[in-house]
């Protein structure tokens, strides 16, 4: 994907893009990305869930795997060839999302007002979920919005880690029981299912999660985020679950 500078003043305005990081290697599941989830690639299912979301303007795919790029163009998605060294186990997302982003406008002459991330590996999520989290960011007036379950309240904290063990220090006089704990004194564990970033935010800041921020919550069930492979086979049981109650 490549193209000429374009002035920011001559490009059309465009509601929201959805980038879908999908590199070629994994270091725990060898080439999890293509591997087959319920029947197709697992990368596929988000890229099928943002070109079903009516509030999705364009989709873009950006990985290193020539092969993720022909699966994904033939699906209906913008393919963009990532740089190498943003393909490797330590490279951070952002980066990434920000460099799809500008190879986007450049090539499209569109301007997004919103950047939708969604991640390859937590592929339980509906279109009708991509569509509530940006209108909860416009509706809110945030700069981002992601996904989050609620993890109850963590009274125990790990330090000292190793490969084998971690010293727990045990914070006992902050612990409350489930039932008497506020709304406000929830913990939330990011998923890593959507996030949703004012694009000119992103830019700015260098980040998806930028503030003001709200978080959208899901069942923790849907919050599979695909490293192992228990998760693989986890993911499969509950999309059967889910297909199961649906017909």
């Amino acid at each position: 994907m490549a193209g000429l500078l374009v002035s920011e003043a001559h490009m059309k305005s465009v509601g929201a893009i959805a980038v879908i990081p999908a590199r070629g290697g994994s270091k725990r599941v060898p080439h999890k990305n293509v591997r087959h989830l319920d029947g197709k690639p697992l990368f596929l299912h988000s890229v099928e869930q943002a070109l079903e979301c009516q509030d999705i303007a364009s989709v873009v795919v950006s990985s290193d795997s020539d092969s993720i790029l022909r699966m994904a163009e033939s699906a209906g998605a913008i393919a963009l060839k990532r740089p190498l060294e943003m393909a490797t186990d330590s490279a951070p997302t952002d980066p990434v999302i920000i460099h799809a982003v500008e190879a986007f406008k450049q090539q499209t002459e569109c301007d997004p007002a919103w950047t939708v991330t969604l991640q390859p590996t937590c592929p339980i999520r509906t279109p009708a979920l991509i569509s509530k989290c940006l209108f909860w960011a416009k509706a809110w007036d945030v700069n981002s919005l992601f996904t989050a379950y609620d993890s109850h309240f963590v009274w125990r904290r790990a330090f000292g880690k190793s490969q084998n063990y971690a010293q727990v220090n045990c914070i006992l006089e902050d612990r409350k029981p489930r039932q008497l704990m506020r709304a406000e004194e929830r913990v939330y564990a990011e998923n890593g299912s959507v996030y949703v970033t004012m694009t000119s935010a992103l830019l700015e800041h260098g980040m998806r999660v930028v503030y003001p921020v709200q978080l959208m919550t899901m069942p923790k069930e849907d919050s599979i985020d695909i490293d192992t492979e228990y998760d693989f086979w986890l993911a499969e049981q509950r999309i059967r679950y889910l297909r199961e109650e649906g017909s």
